[in-house]
């Protein structure tokens, strides 16, 4: 019976020595210096430092964001509306304003031959 033996590396990140089937070729036909396990955790490191770099810039731009909102809040909509105007822009500016009712206790009562009825309104509101 023949044994066969297969060759070795030594990772160059891991230091295990391991089978070339845990390596992978690269386009030149060699094998790689780092194993398949340590190319894979260092994708994963790299991704999640990625995403937690989005989170902060998102987290940073919405502490922005809230902090010019509220300094806006101080003016009137003329005196923005001026103020736009004094740096030059020209055309048309719509708003919108958002308006916030809670509605949740709001019912709708009739009374209709002595009974009391009570019901929900018709028309659904978007949440």
């Amino acid at each position: 019976m023949e044994t066969q033996t297969q060759d070795k590396k030594v990772c160059k990140c891991c230091g295990r020595e391991l089978t070339i089937d845990h390596f992978r070729t690269t386009r030149w036909g060699g094998v790689a210096d780092t194993c398949n396990e340590c190319i894979n955790n260092a994708k994963l490191e790299t991704k999640r430092a990625k995403q937690q770099q989005r989170e902060q810039a998102r987290q940073q731009a919405i502490i922005e964001d809230n902090a010019t909102h509220e300094r806006l809040k101080a003016f009137t909509a003329r005196q923005l509306m001026q103020e736009l105007a004094r740096r030059g822009y020209v055309g048309k500016l719509e708003y919108t304003e958002t308006h916030i009712i809670d509605i949740t206790d709001f019912l709708i009562t009739s009374n209709t031959n002595n009974h009391e009825q009570t019901t929900f309104p018709k028309r659904r509101f978007r949440q």
